[in-house]
């Protein structure tokens, strides 16, 4: 079991080191009017970009979509704001941290959120054998996580409800992608992880979920991952590019609402979630740019300063775009 779950995460490495080297050569080719670059990552949570590819969305606004893919958050953001990518989706901690270093140089129109039911972004897993069956049950184990500082914060706060996490758990950052194998091996006792890889382990392996979406059940609810941006460069001198980029991926979010089993069949295309595994795979909720809760995205904000992750208090009045930014009306037709 262990080598068929270590070769899917391998895969995912492998995918990633090609697409670091594709990616870079992708943004050497001239600009084109017609042409957009879109820096994703193979998760689940961007099927928005996948089913504005795949229907034809983009087509529809007259413009051609190149996907650029990026192994991590760090690397779409500077991609971003340096130019060589037209949109792109990191996670909110990363977007929170440019707001701090360079105020006003992205704008967000969409977001993805976790919520206390229907829509879990992170799972907590163990062996199916383990005695661990609650998160009371973690005191005095070890845990995997992501290897960026937001995720221990996450954790922590979590674990707060619990115990205290500063003494009670052995807390252990690494890449997403060696969440099974660390778990399997019983380098650690649990892991929270993301999808694709909690449903790998969990429809894979010998592997149980002791719980789910704990940002937003523990901390708060809706709790925003993620957030679709257009550099402020951009937009002032591409506003009807980019609203016919906006247009493409809220028609994507609609139909995603709307189609939900049809559109997690390309989840096989662009992520290693193997094709019997596409409908136990969760998805977060998909907010467009007035369904966004602002309080919500602030007070992720506010919270990362208070745990010391970010070293000033960000103001997020002003991150969102407005529709008067987009100064050409873009076309809504298409099936």
């Amino acid at each position: 079991m262990l080598r068929n779950q270590t070769i899917l995460v391998s895969l995912v490495v492998l995918i990633c080191a090609f697409s670091i080297v594709m990616a870079f050569l992708a943004l050497e080719n001239p600009e084109d009017t017609n042409n957009v670059r879109i820096g994703y990552s193979p998760i689940a949570t961007l099927l928005p970009i996948f089913v504005a590819v795949d229907n034809g969305y983009f087509q529809e606004q007259g413009i051609n979509a190149t996907l650029v893919e990026f192994a991590t958050n760090d690397q779409i953001m500077d991609a971003l704001i340096s130019g060589r990518i037209d949109t792109g989706a990191p996670t909110l901690p990363v977007i929170l941290g440019v707001e701090q270093n360079s105020p006003g140089s992205f704008k967000m129109y969409m977001a993805a959120a976790s919520t206390a039911e229907g829509n879990n972004n992170e799972h907590i897993i163990v062996l199916e054998n383990s005695s661990i069956s609650s998160l009371y049950d973690l005191k005095g184990k070890s845990i995997g996580i992501g290897s960026s500082s937001p995720h221990k914060t996450w954790l922590s706060l979590v674990l707060k409800n619990f115990m205290d996490p500063e003494k009670d758990i052995n807390v252990v950052p690494m890449p997403f992608t060696l969440h099974l194998q660390a778990l399997e091996s019983g380098s650690v006792d649990a892991v929270m992880t993301i999808e694709p890889m909690a449903t790998i382990g969990l429809k894979g392996g010998n592997m149980k979920e002791i719980d789910n979406s704990v940002r937003a059940k523990y901390i708060y609810d809706p709790f925003y991952n993620i957030g679709w941006l257009f550099s402020s460069n951009f937009i002032e001198n591409n506003p009807e590019k980019a609203g016919k980029i906006k247009a493409a991926l809220e028609k994507a979010s609609d139909y995603i609402r709307e189609n939900e089993e049809d559109a997690r069949k390309l989840l096989t295309k662009y992520t290693p979630l193997p094709e019997d595994m596409i409908y136990d795979a969760t998805l977060p909720a998909y907010h467009k740019l007035e369904e966004i809760d602002r309080e919500a995205i602030q007070k992720t904000a506010d919270i990362l300063y208070e745990e010391g992750t970010l070293t000033s208090r960000v103001d997020t009045t002003d991150i969102y775009t407005s529709e008067q930014l987009f100064t050409t009306p873009v076309n809504q037709s298409g099936p």
